[in-house]
């Protein structure tokens, strides 16, 4: 049912009641994936998840570490809040660090963020970063840490990922550019993660990038680099950097300049890479409002990944748009309500969606919610025909009828 994603509540009512009754003979993998799948359609069954979480406990002792990060990531997805559960597999977790996988990891940060348990995720790291046999975070992870440091408004902390990161990844250009964002932060050597170890074909990709646009731009030229970061994907073998250039720019850009900001509002972009848009955003809305010379930036991008982050921040840099634009580490949805403690409501004026086409239904739907949209504000949506955003474009011509009837 969660592979097909079927969502009808009666049938699912009907499974957790036949589920309920097996808990008592489930073992580990099946407590695990059965929880998994409730986090993941979003169904919240009282007496299956109080069931699960008791037997869990009886069994903790024979969950692996990723039976562990999967069970925290699913009742923290679904606000269950079981404080003897968590302790018991944070306990168990934090017995054998050196024996955590990347993606337990992830769950693990997730599920932290979820319950406000962010100390325990900066502990993990911190962990292993003393254990000498053992490897850092990878990417994702680190970046997931820059969302917590961010938000709390502890730069010492993000120095610390920087560094951390910096001294992870395979290729040395984006070794460079990570530290430079980390200074000089003493951490010890650690190893790379087996997931950015397998990654290295693409960050050797993303390091020639940085060494094309850095030797053909002009500094200091939002549009030098814009061409550059085309000239580079013009390449016949450069095809997999995809970014919204040429007649998508024009649209981006029509959308930006048709309705300036007003002076309370910034521009929002869901979804950075390697920072295209972002710069497309700032210099654009930078240059039609008052934000160019101001200490506020005009548009805010969000990207979780810490390597897209940092080489974002770096072309931002070359562009000369630092003070235009800005790029947060955060995962959406979790970051939405920072963009209303940061800017309060009614606060965006125009909105570039493309992280996630499967969510940006459930993502404006949140910004809707949370009233952080500002009077005839501006929603740009990229890729929703391929790879696709078929549930956003039924609702969108849905409520478009509607308003028409």
């Amino acid at each position: 049912l969660t592979v097909l994603w079927v969502t009808t509540k009666a049938l699912l009512d009907a499974v957790a009641e036949e589920a309920l009754r097996k808990v008592p003979n489930m073992y580990p993998q099946s407590l695990s994936n059965t929880v998994w799948a409730c986090a993941t359609l979003s169904f919240s069954h009282t007496p299956l998840l109080e069931a699960i979480a008791t037997e869990a406990l009886l069994k903790l002792n024979r969950f692996n570490l990723m039976e562990c990060g999967n069970t925290g990531w699913a009742f923290a997805r679904l606000s269950f809040q079981h404080e003897q559960l968590f302790e018991h597999i944070f306990a168990r977790v934090f017995h054998r660090t050196e024996d955590i996988d990347a993606q337990a990891i992830h769950a693990l940060c997730c599920a932290t963020w979820s319950m406000s348990l962010g100390d325990l995720t900066w502990d993990l790291m911190r962990r292993r970063a003393n254990d000498q046999a053992t490897s850092g975070l990878d990417a994702t992870s680190y970046g997931f840490l820059l969302m917590h440091a961010s938000w709390e408004g502890k730069p010492q902390h993000e120095v610390e990922v920087m560094s951390a990161l910096s001294s992870v990844l395979p290729v040395e250009s984006l070794q460079q550019l990570a530290a430079r964002w980390a200074g000089h932060f003493n951490l010890q050597e650690l190893l790379p993660s087996p997931n950015d170890g397998a990654a290295w074909y693409r960050y050797q990709k993303l390091g020639r990038l940085l060494q094309f646009v850095e030797a053909t731009v002009a500094r200091g030229d939002p549009q030098s680099l814009l061409a550059s970061i085309e000239g580079f994907v013009g390449e016949s073998h450069q095809r997999w950097l995809k970014v919204a250039g040429g007649p998508k720019g024009d649209v981006v850009d029509q959308s930006v300049l048709t309705r300036p900001l007003a002076e309370h509002e910034v521009g929002l972009e869901m979804g950075c890479f390697v920072g295209y848009t972002a710069i497309r955003l700032g210099w654009r809305l930078g240059e039609s409002g008052v934000f160019g010379s101001s200490l506020r930036a005009a548009c805010i991008s969000t990207e979780l990944e810490a390597v897209h982050v940092c080489i974002s921040r770096h072309h931002l840099d070359l562009a000369g748009l630092s003070s235009a634009a800005e790029v947060w580490a955060g995962h959406i949805p979790w970051t939405t309500p920072r963009y209303v403690e940061q800017f309060g409501e009614l606060g965006v004026g125009f909105t570039f969606m493309d992280h996630k086409g499967t969510r940006f239904h459930q993502d404006i739907d949140e910004c809707r919610a949370l009233l952080l949209q500002g009077p005839r504000s501006r929603l740009l949506c990229d890729n929703v025909l391929k790879p696709g955003a078929p549930i956003y474009l039924w609702a969108h011509h849905r409520s478009s009828d509607s308003s028409r009837a």
